[in-house]
């Protein structure tokens, strides 16, 4: 068959062509398979979902717990040592007031020094 047969074949078949059936197919096809894939999104949300709160409810939920006891027995332990220490620093204080005084003055002229470092430095 030479290549004008050919074209001319097609041109016959392409003729006798009903091309709104040809549309209502292609339709119909593209709806079902929309319909197939917005069935399986859904699935596959609804199965991430699940796993989701799976491991928000088994793995993370217990870590979250486990975190705030530990950082609430640190928050105790914390508050435990600050009054020790405050309540050694006032015993120190008072009995050995001079002591005290002393101390607080040389905190006080070290802290000026490095303020005027600083400033200089600027």
């Amino acid at each position: 068959m030479s290549l004008a047969d050919t074209i001319n074949d097609a041109a016959r078949r392409i003729r006798g062509t009903d091309w709104r059936e040809v549309a209502d197919d292609v339709s119909d096809h593209a709806a079902r398979r929309s319909r197939e894939l917005s069935s399986d999104a859904r699935s596959e949300l609804a199965r991430l979902r699940k796993q989701v709160e799976f491991l928000m409810r088994d793995r993370v939920r217990p870590a979250l717990d486990d975190a705030a006891d530990t950082i609430s027995s640190y928050g105790r332990e914390a508050r435990h040592y600050a009054s020790d220490g405050a309540d050694r620093a006032v015993r120190v204080v008072r009995e050995r007031p001079f002591l005290a005084i002393g101390i607080a003055a040389a905190a006080g002229v070290l802290a000026a020094y490095l303020a005027a470092c600083t400033m200089r430095r600027d």
